[in-house]
């Protein structure tokens, strides 16, 4: 596998994952109508979702360029 791949999907897995946080932290302090850093609760909504879908997309892509590795770690996990 290439690692510069791996590194891309790694730092947009961060991004997302900071981005998903952040989000459902402000979401969840935050009831009814408000506005966060210019961004009304739609906003928030839809920045938190499109990250999360975008966060479980490259874990997906991620395990799956990871497929040989984690093979031989489980079945090394499992004689001992």
């Amino acid at each position: 596998m290439n690692p510069k791949i791996n590194y891309v999907i790694d730092l947009i897995l961060i991004m997302c994952f900071i981005v998903v946080t952040l989000s459902g932290i402000i979401l969840f302090l935050n009831s009814g109508s408000f506005m966060v850093l210019g961004l009304n609760k739609i906003a928030w909504l839809k920045m938190h979702t499109l990250s999360g879908f975008l966060f479980t997309l490259l874990v997906f892509i991620h395990l799956i360029l990871h497929l040989k590795w984690l093979s031989v770690m489980t079945k090394s996990f499992f004689k001992k």
